[in-house]
């Protein structure tokens, strides 16, 4: 059952946008291998922070101990294949994606109410999609070729919430769904930043629907179907959609934990689990890799960071753990690889797709990527340094400073 107590896991707002891709990877030196889970889940492999107290220290700086290789792109790459765009409305958006076929979404702040716009990065043109009423909010859910999906309420505040579907091809928009409202309250249960799937002419999607006797929330998966708008169940207590090896997946919970249970339900063998031992991980999707975001407590560790020796640890398990951090970890069916470690929280979340993991946020620093083929982080250091926001599509890394994107085209 979900606890409101651990409403953070569930509902927090950093789940970028599903991208597929194909490329399989090896596991490296620093890869902790999955042991089965003590549960009810029998089957499950259990992911936890202790993978981070073993990751091998390649280099670090003052902030980030980094499990593989840094290199610079001004050294080690062509700049043919990086494009800067100017942008005017984008310094003013707080939600944005980048489609497959180069296209910015966004959603800005405008005299007249919000304004959900999209920019050809191909032809140079701006165009609005959606005006918004004044004082409303919104946030992008899913995005492919032919629709956008976004969540709307009436304020900022999310006392409310309709999800909405936008189709390119007629650009018409309309609300499929209205998230369930507390009788009690007259709001909705919390605010839901799950995102929502499209796959096959469905979209999936959860929602609050109520809360037990116990205190937990009750949350449901749904499925909404385009070409006749009928929405069905598709399972109780499931949450989080995913696109994973072809199939849809969801997050379930353990009931003897209590913990998140990740369930990959590929139509090709029986569904694997892996039952996550912190409830602060936050997952985005590829077709064979799944990068993870990890929010750690952690020990001081200032002479770690500032020391020249290399260590085969970042710091004992037994230590007092005073200090904020996060951790980063590449996840495949059989390992996981512990990336980096920031002591601190100035990065977003990570995105993946078939050939890289970017950090959807760096703070007054150099953007960076890791390259999942080299397996090798990648500065950007010919870029100045600065705020980045970062998203991704299949095929490019875009990096966002104010009105300036700079286009990265991987190889």
């Amino acid at each position: 059952m979900l606890k409101k107590s651990i409403v953070v896991f569930v509902l927090c707002g950093c789940f970028p946008l599903l991208s597929g891709c194909t490329q399989k990877m090896s596991p490296s030196a620093a890869t902790t291998y999955l042991q089965p889970a003590a549960s009810e889940n029998a089957g499950a492999s259990v992911l936890n922070n202790h993978r981070y107290l073993k990751m091998n220290i390649v280099t670090k700086d003052e902030t980030m101990l980094y499990g593989k290789p840094v290199v610079s792109f001004s050294k080690s790459n062509s700049n043919k294949n990086l494009k800067k765009f100017t942008v005017d409305k984008i310094s003013d958006a707080w939600v944005w994606n980048l489609s497959n076929r180069r296209s910015l979404l966004f959603c800005f702040s405008s005299e007249n109410g919000p304004v959900i716009a999209s920019y050809s990065l191909e032809g140079n043109q701006y165009t609005p999609l959606i005006r918004l009423k004044n004082g409303h909010a919104a946030e992008f859910k899913a995005i492919n070729d032919h629709y956008l999906l976004w969540a709307e309420s009436t304020s900022t505040d999310w006392t409310d919430t309709t999800l909405h579907i936008y189709d390119f091809r007629t650009q018409k928009d309309k609300i499929f769904y209205t998230d369930t409202v507390d009788p009690e309250s007259g709001s909705i249960y919390a605010v839901n930043s799950n995102p929502c799937v499209i796959r096959d002419n469905t979209i999936y999607f959860d929602d609050i629907v109520g809360i037990d006797s116990d205190g937990n929330y009750k949350i449901n998966l749904y499925a909404y179907k385009i070409s006749d708008e009928t929405i069905s169940l598709v399972k109780e207590q499931a949450q989080k959609p995913f696109i994973y090896q072809s199939s849809v997946g969801w997050f379930e919970f353990d009931k003897n934990t209590g913990n998140p249970v990740m369930v990959l339900n590929k139509s090709q063998c029986p569904a694997k689990k892996y039952l996550i031992d912190n409830g602060t991980s936050m997952f985005h999707f590829c077709q064979d890799a799944i990068s993870v975001t990890d929010l750690l407590t952690m020990p001081d560790t200032g002479k770690l960071f500032h020391s020249n020796k290399s260590s085969s640890s970042i710091y004992s398990d037994k230590e007092k753990k005073t200090v904020d951090g996060m951790g980063f970890t590449l996840l495949t069916e059989t390992s996981a690889t512990p990336l980096l470690v920031l002591k601190g929280l100035s990065l977003g979340p990570t995105a993946v797709n078939q050939k890289a993991v970017i950090w959807s946020r760096i703070e007054n620093g150099f953007p960076m990527f890791y390259d999942i083929k080299s397996q090798n982080f990648v500065m950007m250091d010919n870029l100045p340094k600065g705020t980045y926001s970062c998203v991704m599509n299949d095929n490019d890394l875009l990096f966002i400073n104010t009105k300036t994107a700079y286009l990265l085209t991987l190889s």
